[in-house]
């Protein structure tokens, strides 16, 4: 009876033992540390995401160093109150302007003009339409001016590879447009400065980076702009022998960005290189955020890109939360739009900075994912989705909802939100064009200025 009682409470103490056990996760490529997360983006600063599970005493037995302190977690980082979109959603008062041909083009971001004409730069592969007076075929880059009554007074269209864009366009004080063409070529990938006139001729063309295709490089899907030029990501896919206290020597490959500062002229400013791949998450006129020593911050930018620190945001990289967009106001402030997801619900934070850094305001939507966001007046208007419907959502001083507007597929890309006065704005869509050939999708070009009040 002794002996069974002592086998039952052995069988305790091993199941206790056992349930108890924290199973861990290991790169089977190399490392320094073991994961709490199987899904874990940060593998040790520079390894791919290859893991095997085993328990927290096993791990530290094999000779790891620790656990990885920067592991995603399904925490939220904004934790305050959301509201329910619950105001009903309108029918969008807007006036609708097409451009465009019968093949698929595609603009993802606007920029004013001085006399209030719009420059939409984007991707063609039509040559009629309002394209009618492109000389060439296939797809390009491609920049237009066009203005509030739907003309358009020129197109410009540049090629260098199969997938070519043009992004990021910015009218300067002398009246001319800057905006960068990323191309993927047959060697190599290169983002180029191209220097228009407002009547669309090309003034000067400098290729910024350049980098061959063996290496995986590539400039960011939308560029950041600033006072003083342009920031451009490359990815230096590489693989070097590195020494790991468990594999000993190996070939591991590397994944970290490259962050190019440049002025309008193309002129280098600095680099800095990062272990996080999304460590500039949003560049505006005048505030970045970026992460700076495992944290996010909000900070300052002058025209040469020098930072100073405004607010912190939180501490290491989150699967769960993305900043989306992020404006620079005219009383010195910023405004950001943050998309939160936490075990499948998501929200968005809406968040307003005075000049100081200090927080103004931050409000919470439930089930909505905000991508785009303006301050227009004492108000603002945020862009995104309700399930699968597209709509813009204004939002009062206090954070509060007054009006939901249904609106076309808006491109959740580039700068496609603009504010144009106290009550309007304008939007970049993309909707389904006339053409009934079935060997092309068609896609138009629609901007629609959206009645706010």
């Amino acid at each position: 009876m002794k002996k069974a009682i002592l086998w039952l409470a052995a069988i305790v103490l091993l199941c206790g033992a056992s349930a108890s056990a924290q199973t861990v996760y290991y790169n089977t490529e190399g490392g320094r540390y073991y994961h709490a997360d199987p899904h874990c983006d940060v593998i040790d600063e520079k390894y791919w995401n290859s893991m095997a599970e085993i328990s927290e005493e096993q791990a530290l037995q094999m000779g790891f160093k620790g656990a990885c302190q920067r592991c995603f977690k399904e925490e939220p980082v904004m934790d305050i109150p959301v509201q329910s979109n619950s105001v009903a959603v309108s029918n969008s008062s807007s006036s609708h302007l097409r451009f465009g041909g019968s093949r698929q083009d595609q603009i993802n971001d606007l920029a004013l003009t001085n006399d209030g004409r719009i420059v939409m730069a984007g991707v063609a592969a039509s040559s009629d339409g309002t394209l009618s007076d492109r000389t060439k075929t296939g797809r390009s880059g491609w920049v237009a001016l066009v203005d509030l009554q739907g003309n358009t007074y020129w197109n410009f269209c540049s090629r260098h590879g199969s997938r070519d864009m043009m992004k990021a366009p910015v009218v300067h004080a002398d009246g001319t447009i800057t905006v960068l063409l990323e191309s993927d070529g047959n060697e190599y990938d290169q983002t180029e400065l191209i220097r228009l006139s407002m009547d669309g001729n090309v003034i000067s063309r400098k290729t910024l980076v350049k980098i061959p295709k063996g290496n995986s490089g590539c400039a960011p899907e939308w560029p950041g702009v600033f006072s003083g030029g342009y920031v451009i990501a490359t990815f230096d896919l590489t693989t070097k022998i590195d020494f790991d206290p468990i594999y000993r020597y190996s070939t591991k490959p590397t994944y970290q960005p490259v962050y190019h500062w440049f002025d309008f002229d193309g002129n280098l400013l600095f680099e800095t290189q990062s272990l996080w791949q999304n460590s500039v998450a949003q560049v505006s006129q005048n505030h970045v955020i970026e992460a700076i020593d495992q944290t996010y911050w909000l900070c300052s930018l002058d025209e040469k890109g020098n930072h100073i620190k405004l607010a912190k945001l939180y501490e290491g990289l989150r699967r769960t939360v993305e900043y989306r967009d992020l404006i620079s106001l005219h009383d010195g402030g910023a405004a950001a739009c943050c998309y939160q997801m936490i075990n499948g619900e998501e929200s968005t934070f809406i968040q307003r900075w005075d000049a100081k850094g200090s927080l103004a305001l931050e409000a919470g939507i439930k089930g909505f994912r905000g991508d785009r966001i303006q301050v227009v007046g004492e108000q603002i208007v945020v862009c995104g989705e309700t399930g699968n419907e597209n709509e813009l959502m204004v939002i009062d001083a206090s954070g509060q909802i007054i009006r939901r507007q249904a609106v076309d597929e808006v491109q959740q890309m580039g700068r496609s939100l603009l504010a144009l006065n106290d009550n309007c704005v304008l939007t970049a869509e993309q909707v389904a064009g006339n053409n009934i050939n079935p060997e092309y999708y068609d896609g138009d070009v629609q901007l629609s200025i959206v009645s706010i009040k």
